[in-house]
């Protein structure tokens, strides 16, 4: 299939390589996502908390051959016909277009998007307002639930057409095979959806709502206000993407940009990072205090100062930030070290540029660091010992139970002496140096054994947090002691397409292929684009010249995946180590925050 990433007056092209889609996202939660086989495609909205998964598939029937990405809206090709598909922020609302009146197939598939119970689902087609009015009403069912036919909840979605309403119910019961889940071992990957109707048309606007009457005022507003809505969504999407040398980076880099702003919710009640779409649609706070620094280079100190509050304001009696929103049974020994090390660099830009009065009291900066001491010295009373930062298993970003890593892990002990360096920068407490110069002479005892680090204090697995640890505390080796381990690890741990895998390729417990749901390979042998990323970011701080070809091949490779794989203009979670082949979350924000931090590092003057 061809694709096409069009910006102002610019194009790159290119052919799809392997599982292709589009998705654009709303802002409050909701997306529409097409052309991935799987069941969470579709277009999704958040209702009252839910995240409801409302259409399986709109469109005339047929295979798309062509896709372009116009960044703000998304248009494909099928027999000549062009489809043109359009999210307006803000809103519980899908546009479809056409150039001309054609029949127009919805295939609805409501339900929560983790929920796949097949029974129990009633749908009732009306007519209302010059809009069809599909109500939604999920029951239980004895053959799946406790109970039967209780009622759970009811959904409403206005089907409104820009001109006369001409149509007619299928009423059909499809059985759709979602080969992307097969493929990943998620389980189900079949599923009977409802083919509701067909509408000729040139325009419809799909709006969700939990009253009817709100479905139906907002699918005429929206149809009422389109152009206003197209003219502020493209002005708005376009408004801060850059130039680069390089045609295909600079797309890649504004497609990075446009997907980050995607994922950041801004409505009141679920604000923050998205840590993934379709199906992480929670804040994790690890993975949104990673992405943080791509939005300070995108300016948006506001936006991230923000959100670092938020943050601070959820410290735990342990000095640790909750692992999710909403929660989860898992901690996390690492989101408080990202934590800090963005509050360290939102104070250092803003210094550098002269604006931290401006964002900033002089008060408010005294409370914030003294927040920050205090989580210290919880942490250090919960989790120091001997001289060593320690966690539990899965507590880590590698966070499977084929990868526990309980105990003290390199990275977190790099957290734990940034964290020290920075608080004595930040209050000249000697108190701090003093325990950092320590904790490093420990560190460097446990885990340096003059070739490699340890991935854990006595395990010394050849695994790529190594480069993690040297993007959060640098100062851990010298620059020759740093060169040396990362020529150990790229020999175990280069792919030859342009990535890292997870674990040293010669280790017993190494997956050439991803295993997907069954996460045996996630952290053993999967290549995770954001460690792909920061790995480029640090050898190109160590020894640019040195590392030339590994930087050029993951930027190579980076690159490549956001214009022509998976959900395009977006960057994948991981790849399997066998092959470039995107899977795991394909939309996801630390891997295209960490591609703009990595083309902004290549490109500084």
């Amino acid at each position: 299939m061809k694709v096409v990433h069009r910006l102002r007056k610019k194009e790159v092209s290119g052919s799809s390589e392997g599982f292709a889609g589009f998705l654009l996202s709303n802002k409050v939660g909701g997306f529409l996502s097409l052309g991935i086989p799987s069941r969470y495609s579709g277009f999704m909205v958040n209702i009252g908390g839910k995240q409801l998964k409302i259409l399986d598939n709109i469109g005339v029937r047929g295979v798309p051959n062509k896709i372009i990405n116009n960044f703000w809206n998304v248009q494909q090709e099928k027999n000549g016909i062009t489809e043109t598909f359009f999210v307006p922020i803000h809103t519980n609302s899908m546009v479809y277009e056409l150039e001309g009146i054609k029949p127009i197939v919805l295939e609805f598939d409501v339900k929560e998007a983790y929920d796949n119970r097949e029974w129990g689902r009633e749908y009732e087609v009306s007519e209302e307002d010059k809009a069809v009015l599909v109500t939604f009403t999920k029951k239980t069912d004895q053959r799946e639930d406790a109970s039967n036919n209780v009622e759970e909840y009811r959904v409403y979605v206005a089907v409104r057409p820009g001109g006369n309403l001409d149509y007619k119910q299928l009423n059909n019961w499809v059985k759709k095979e979602y080969l992307f889940d097969k493929e990943r071992n998620s389980f189900p990957f079949e599923r009977y959806v409802y083919e509701a109707l067909e509408i000729n048309s040139k325009r419809i606007v799909v709006s969700v709502a939990s009253t009817k009457e709100k479905a139906l005022a907002e699918s005429r507003y929206v149809l009422d206000n389109l152009e206003k809505f197209k003219k502020v969504h493209k002005r708005y999407v376009e408004a801060d993407l850059k130039d680069f040398t390089n045609d295909k980076v600079e797309f890649a880099y504004n497609c990075s940009v446009n997907s980050l702003d995607g994922l950041i919710m801004r409505n009141k009640k679920e604000w923050g990072v998205f840590a993934g779409l379709p199906w992480f649609f929670q804040v994790w706070s690890r993975d949104e205090a990673v992405s943080l620094k791509a939005l300070m280079i995108e300016k948006e100190f506001a936006l991230a100062k923000d959100i670092l509050l938020k943050q601070l304001s959820m410290i735990d009696e342990k000095g640790r930030l909750p692992n999710r929103v909403p929660n989860s049974e898992l901690e996390s020994a690492d989101s408080i070290g990202w934590h800090f090390k963005r509050w360290a660099d939102i104070i250092g830009m803003l210094y550098h540029k002269k604006l931290v009065n401006e964002y900033f009291y002089a008060e408010a900066l005294h409370d914030i660091v003294n927040k920050l001491e205090k989580s210290l010295q919880k942490l250090e009373s919960n989790y120091l010992k001997d001289g060593l930062i320690f966690n539990d298993s899965m507590e880590t970003w590698m966070d499977t139970a084929h990868t526990p890593r309980k105990g003290a892990c390199i990275e977190i002990q790099a957290m734990y002496l940034y964290m020290l360096r920075m608080l004595y920068e930040l209050t000249r407490k000697k108190e701090y140096k003093e325990k950092e110069m320590r904790t490093l002479e420990k560190v460097r005892g446990e885990f340096w054994n003059n070739n490699w680090l340890a991935d854990s204090a006595g395990d010394f697995t050849v695994r790529p947090n190594i480069f993690i640890a040297a993007y959060i505390y640098p100062n851990l080796l010298s620059k020759n002691e740093w060169v040396k381990c990362f020529d150990y690890a790229l020999e175990r741990l280069w792919l030859g397409y342009g990535g890292l895998s997870s674990i040293d390729v010669k280790d017993q417990r190494f997956c050439f292929n991803s295993t997907g749901e069954n996460n045996k390979s996630y952290h053993n042998g999967d290549s995770w684009f954001w460690i792909n990323n920061l790995a480029a970011i640090v050898l190109s701080r160590t020894d640019k010249t040195r590392y030339k070809d590994q930087i050029s091949h993951i930027l190579e490779t980076s690159t490549r995946e956001i214009l022509f794989m998976g959900l395009l203009g977006h960057h994948s979670e991981i790849s399997s180590a066998s092959s470039l082949k995107p899977r795991g979350c394909l939309a996801q924000a630390w891997s295209s925050a960490m591609f703009i931090e990595l083309v902004s590092e290549l490109n500084k003057r």
